[in-house]
């Protein structure tokens, strides 16, 4: 796979260059930009904001007339719109997250460290992904491979960074949609200027939905529901123009059902008591900068975060008196979360004569506590398990970007992270104390204005921790921190009517973190299982993303994402007698892709047709059930006036049965005496709907 992703880099590369030689001057070129193109975005998730094609990295940028145009209410309406991105469901929402073939599948019992990095306005959010609506959202940044330098040890496959709309912003909007399955959402954001000195933007969403499943047993429609609540909150102080005051608050009122497995593998489910997937968060952060120094700027950022996640599912999916073999239970995971982050760092304002060359630095010290909480009431345990989890992390870090003439630039940063662990669960107290290094080393080659090759090796940490179930041998308990090695070639350049990215990748992992189950009979001789994770031999992720995003005509436009990857586990356990070599890794599809079509009809009419999918993939590393290919496509026709549009919109338009979540290796259904089959979660089907704003 490596010699044909070189070949095609080299030939896309060479055809880019001779376009350029036929392209206008860039002078030229300014004036006749498509407004929609990229290059008036900036990137927020790195020290100093810069344009895309400044970073030396793989990263991709979706603003707020894309989370529209899609008619996207939560993050995972998202996703398959990004290249080498994947997620799973086993809740109501898409949880959990892979980049790169790297990400966790699920919680249950465990307290996870996260290998995806979730920020919203700075503030850590990692691990409750659930929560991730969109409303009011200026954009989300998806930034691809170990980000240990940046964000440290929640970032072992890349980040995902979203930013509210500002205080400062003036536009005001209401939005009202209507669809299929009794789905209706509504929402108003408005902001002002206060005075000369001060803004204030609030935002208010609620989006309600019976859900795409028939629960037969109970005869309703509504049992994996989505009722969820968003409210914001920003405001700025600026007293002068050396000192800026920003504060933010976020309100997430998640109470989704949560159910929809089916011995049958379809959407008629047979429950007695349907799950649920809740989610109350309230996150708060406040910010400052003062530049009044000649040559530093400081910045300063302090954020808190408490959520109650209540996440509950009817283990056998039946009712009682199914089956004369049938049994019953119901497993429920209660979590208290409490976590508070300080970053304080110094900038310099310009660049300064250091390194032989013209240098822009950055240092910082991060301090972050966390607390997790849990409480899980399962049939099978006499007594509630409880366990507290608390980590202490402190860190610091360093950037330094120097440009030695106009073509050529490296950047060197490093992080230094100092965790402390504290685990018990009545009968099992762990602790542990690690310090784990990550960094970077990227070299960049302007051709020109607008175009740049970039190499990049970067290396990322995750902590390791402890597995809570009790049933397991001591040597099981605990687990080691995992590294990700990455190195990386690109291309990026701005074109007259688009822009083209370009980046080749090969990582490799080290004592890398897999889940691993056992599975026992119980005392009636029906069968559950434990899941656990271990540390295993290395792994390694290798491919290519390429962004293409192209205004054919005036009034036609295209965007393109395509991703491959071959990524690989040199062992898994799968117990304690049983171990795979060199097999694939779960929720790493070998393509994906993604093509959006816009035809500007004239002033007031719009269309827009998005192609989007992925190929098949192991939904685990410990059985052997996979998901099918998918191939999805979106509609939308939009009527434009002054200050308001109207949208119909068809979501999953060939209504493809396709699958977000599988288990394999166990039983469950007693009329075949408990068979080993696999089960699935199916997507979203076909929906249609109509979507009403107004901004004013």
């Amino acid at each position: 796979m490596k010699n044909q992703l070189v070949s095609l880099f080299a030939v896309i590369c060479s055809a880019s260059l001779l376009a350029a030689e036929k392209a206008p001057s860039a002078e030229n070129a300014a004036t006749d930009q498509d407004p929609t193109a990229d290059n008036r975005l900036v990137v927020k998730s790195q020290w100093r904001e810069q344009a895309p094609n400044k970073v030396a990295g793989s990263l991709q940028v979706i603003d707020q007339q894309d989370i529209e145009q899609r008619d996207a209410k939560h993050l995972e309406q998202l996703l398959n719109r990004i290249a080498n991105i994947n997620f799973n469901t086993g809740a109501n929402r898409g949880r959990f997250v892979q980049i790169r073939g790297i990400g966790e599948r699920s919680q249950f019992q465990d307290p996870i460290n996260p290998s995806v990095a979730f920020y919203l306005d700075g503030i850590d959010l990692s691990g409750i992904l659930g929560g991730a609506t969109l409303y009011d959202i200026a954009q989300v940044e998806v930034l691809r491979g170990p980000q240990g330098a940046r964000f440290g040890a929640s970032a072992l496959a890349g980040a995902i960074y979203a930013t509210s709309e500002a205080a400062t912003s003036e536009r005001s909007r209401f939005d009202w949609t209507l669809a299929e399955y009794n789905t209706a959402s509504v929402g108003v954001a408005t902001g002002t200027q206060l005075n000369d000195s001060s803004a204030l933007r609030l935002s208010l969403h609620h989006l309600s939905s019976d859900g795409f499943i028939q629960n037969e047993f109970l005869q309703r429609d509504d049992t994996n529901n989505r009722d969820e609540l968003t409210a914001r909150l920003k405001y700025q102080y600026q007293p002068s123009n050396d000192l800026t005051f920003d504060f933010a608050w976020h309100h997430l009122d998640i109470d989704n059902g949560y159910d929809a497995f089916s011995l049958d593998n379809d959407r008629n489910t047979r429950s007695d008591e349907p799950g649920f997937d809740r989610q109350f968060t309230d996150a708060l952060s406040f910010s400052t900068r003062f530049s009044g120094l000649e040559k530093i700027a400081m910045e300063f950022h302090l954020a808190f975060a408490k959520s109650e996640i209540d996440y509950g599912y009817d283990e056998d999916w039946t009712y009682a008196g199914f089956h004369p073999d049938g049994y019953s239970s119901f497993d429920r995971y209660y979590r208290e979360r409490q976590s508070s982050n300080l970053d304080w760092r110094w900038l310099s304002k310009a660049p300064q004569r250091l390194l032989g060359g013209n240098t822009d630095w950055v240092f910082g010290l991060y301090f972050k506590n966390e607390d997790e909480d849990l409480i899980r009431q399962y049939t099978y345990l006499a007594d509630p398990f409880t366990s507290a989890y608390a980590t202490s992390t402190q860190a610091i870090y360093g950037e330094f970007t120097t440009e030695y003439n106009p073509q050529w630039s490296t950047t060197f940063g490093v992080r230094v992270e100092q965790r402390e662990l504290d685990y018990s669960d009545g009968g099992f107290i762990a602790s542990d104390d690690a310090t784990m290094v990550g960094g970077k080393l990227g070299v960049q080659y302007a051709i020109d204005e607008r175009a740049m090759f970039y190499t990049l090796l970067a290396r990322g940490f995750k902590a390791g921790g402890v597995n809570p179930q009790v049933q397991l041998a001591p040597a099981l308990r605990t687990f080691d921190s995992e590294k990700n090695w990455n190195l990386e070639l690109g291309y990026k350049r701005q074109l007259d009517n688009g822009h083209l990215r370009i980046a080749l990748f090969n990582m490799k992992r080290e004592d890398q973190h897999t889940k691993q189950w056992q599975i026992f009979t119980r005392p009636d001789n029906t069968q559950g299982f434990i899941g656990y994770v271990g540390n295993v031999d290395n792994g390694s992720n290798q491919g290519a993303e390429i962004e293409w995003q192209w205004r054919a005509l005036p009034e036609l436009h295209f965007d393109l994402a395509l991703g491959f990857l071959d990524a690989k586990l040199d062992v898994i356990n799968r117990d304690e007698t049983t171990q795979v070599f060199d097999r694939d890794a779960a929720q790493a599809p070998a393509y994906t892709y993604s093509l959006t079509s816009r035809w500007l009809i004239n002033s007031e009419f719009s269309s827009q047709l998005i192609f989007e999918g992925k190929d098949d993939y192991y939904f685990s590393d410990t059985h052997d059930e996979r998901s099918t290919a998918v191939s999805l496509v979106h509609w939308r026709f939009t009527y434009q006036a002054q200050d308001w549009s109207l949208a119909l919109f068809v979501h999953n338009l060939t209504d493809e049965d396709y699958y977000t979540r599988g288990f394999g290796g166990f039983g469950n259904d007693p009329r075949d005496g408990y068979t080993s089959k696999p089960y699935y979660q199916l997507g979203d089907p076909r929906q249609a709907g109509v979507t009403f704003n107004y901004t004013f």
